[in-house]
């Protein structure tokens, strides 16, 4: 088999920060819910900071990629993209389902 074209490393380098960091809210999340049972108890902080963290740690992480040269540029869009969907997403639709149990807003 040949090496991948630019462009198809450049797709899986995205997909590849997509993942990770689709990884990292579910793990963060995961984590969140066993140590801290009480629905009411900072869980909308628990489910805002993942996306906080990936979002601008991406918009860096390209920053940083195209400086040395692209490799990590197209891992940091990934998680850009991913912080705002489905992450963000899926964090806002939480948040809504606790403010229908009356823990939040």
């Amino acid at each position: 088999m040949s090496a991948p074209s630019r462009g198809g490393q450049a797709a899986l380098t995205f997909a590849a920060g997509f993942v990770a960091a689709v990884a990292f809210a579910w793990l963060f999340d995961l984590l969140s819910r066993s140590l801290n049972p009480d629905p009411c108890l900072h869980r909308t902080i628990y489910l805002l900071l993942p996306p906080l963290l990936l979002g601008p740690g991406g918009i860096a992480l390209t920053a940083w990629g195209v400086r040395r040269g692209g490799a990590l540029a197209g891992f940091g869009i990934g998680m850009v993209t991913a912080s705002v969907y489905p992450v963000l997403y899926l964090s806002l639709r939480a948040i809504g389902e606790l403010r229908g149990i009356g823990c939040a807003g």
